[in-house]
C-alpha cells in the first residue's frame, strides 16, 4: 500500500504554504514541508500506518554564552502555561495521560519538546497542553530559582561520568570559540 492511499493530508489551513514533498517508501510514509507565513515556522508532516502519534516542536535557541540559559528556559516550559499553571505540569502529563513519550532536550543550538500518543483524543490533549506551555509559559521567579537547583544537580552528575568529561573535552576541542564548544 502506497502512503498516499490511506495516509491524505487533512485540509491544510491558509497561514501554510506547501514547500516540498517526498515519498519514504522504507517507512511506508511521505513527507510534506509547510513554512507558516505569519512565522516563518517549518511543519514537517509525515502520515504513516502507524498507531503512534508523534509530534515535536523545535526552536533555535543559540545562547550568547555557556551559561545554559536555553537548558534552563527548557525546564521552565514544563512549569506551567498561561491556560494550565500546574507547578509541575510534566508531572501531571506524565500521570494523567496515556503518552509513551513525553521530554525535551537542549543541545548546543536548539531545544526540542516532543511527545507520543497511541490515542488520538490524548494526542490532541497533550498538543494543546505542550503548546501553551511552549508559547506563553508562566515562568515564575520561584520557579527560576527552583530550576536553577535542579539543573546544577543535572551538570554534577554529567560530571562525574568519565565518558561524558571525554566527550566535552572533545567537543570543545573541535568547535572551539562556537556554541558547540
Amino acid at each position: 500500500m502506497s502512503p498516499d492511499q490511506d495516509h491524505q493530508l487533512p485540509a491544510i489551513h491558509p497561514a501554510f504554504a506547501l514547500q516540498s514533498e517526498a515519498p519514504l517508501p522504507e517507512y511506508g510514509a511521505a513527507a510534506s514541508r509547510f513554512r507558516h507565513g505569519p512565522t516563518g515556522a517549518d511543519v514537517l508532516v509525515l502520515p504513516c500506518n502507524d498507531a503512534e502519534r508523534v509530534f515535536a516542536i523545535c526552536f533555535e535557541t543559540l545562547p550568547p554564552d555557556s551559561s545554559g540559559i536555553a537548558h534552563l528556559l527548557e525546564h521552565m516550559i514544563f512549569r506551567g502555561s498561561r491556560r494550565f499553571p500546574a507547578s509541575n505540569l510534566y508531572s501531571a502529563l506524565q500521570q494523567g495521560t496515556m503518552q509513551s513519550a513525553l521530554n525535551a532536550s537542549t543541545l548546543p543550538d536548539r531545544t526540542t519538546y516532543h511527545f507520543a500518543s497511541p490515542n488520538e483524543e490524548d494526542f490532541a490533549d497533550l498538543l494543546e497542553v505542550l503548546l501553551d506551555a511552549v508559547l506563553h509559559p508562566l515562568l515564575r521567579p520561584s520557579d527560576l530559582d527552583e530550576e536553577k537547583s535542579v539543573l546544577q544537580s543535572e551538570l554534577e552528575g554529567h560530571r562525574a561520568s568519565a565518558v561524558n568529561c571525554v566527550e566535552d573535552g572533545l567537543r570543545r576541542g573541535l568547535h572551539p570559540g562556537t556554541v558547540y564548544e
